[in-house]
């Protein structure tokens, strides 16, 4: 599930040396080749999420219809990333609250569709979906990513028994290029509140664009952004 609109924004498309490809570090691999996108768009929505969790197939609508289809065995991992408030987290199209994550949670656990899950969550204000919902919910990547993570709070919640568990058993076997950080790559140059990095960078798009059309166009997303806020 991708909402899909980087690697061929129109928008950018003038100041993209790289179309339909994306990176998420400089001289970092393609991550957009061989990509299997199930859901984008308007189909990325939370109905169509906690239907694919529970692996209710004929409650999604749009996308090729896959769901979750596990069983008392199943490890299972989840991985969300989107802007988020107290108690809710956004979708494109609509948002889920925490009291509808935690029914469908319960309801996956109540009906024996996972052996232990794990579930990843990147937004603001993310601990108020699981702090204090959660009945009971990995350790050194846990650590990691909280020792590099700036300017957040990296949390866990749940069950911390299966924190010892090795990362693949929920993410995969297969073996991944990882390449050593340094602490050059460490530091950071600037640093914003995650909230505020779409602002931001409109803000230096628009000061660096050559473009009258496209700095008119990131004038209205900035405005839009302002009017939210």
């Amino acid at each position: 599930m991708m909402y899909d609109d980087i690697a061929h924004n129109k928008l950018l498309v003038s100041r993209n040396p790289y179309p339909g490809k994306l990176f998420n570090r400089p001289h970092g691999d393609d991550l957009y080749q061989g990509l299997k996108i199930d859901y984008r768009k308007s189909s990325v929505n939370h109905e169509n999420f906690l239907n694919i969790l529970k692996g209710n197939a004929t409650g999604v609508k749009g996308g090729n219809g896959r769901v979750i289809e596990s069983n008392p065995n199943d490890r299972i991992f989840v991985y969300f990333t989107d802007h988020g408030a107290v108690g809710v987290i956004a979708f494109p199209e609509g948002m889920l609250t925490a009291k509808q994550l935690n029914t469908a949670l319960n309801w996956m656990h109540e009906n024996d569709r996972y052996n232990q899950l794990v579930f990843y969550l990147e937004s603001c204000e993310s601990g108020s979906m699981f702090e204090k919902v959660l009945k009971s919910t990995i350790n050194e990547q846990y650590e990691r990513v909280k020792r590099l993570t700036n300017l957040s709070h990296v949390m866990h919640f749940g069950n911390l028994l299966i924190a010892e568990e090795p990362v693949g058993w929920f993410q995969g076997q297969r073996k991944t290029h990882q390449k050593e950080t340094t602490d050059e790559e460490l530091h950071a140059v600037f640093s914003w509140p995650s909230r505020d990095v779409e602002l931001m960078y409109l803000h230096q798009l628009k000061d660096e664009i050559d473009d009258i059309f496209v700095a008119k166009e990131l004038r209205r997303e900035i405005r839009k952004i302002h009017q939210v806020h």
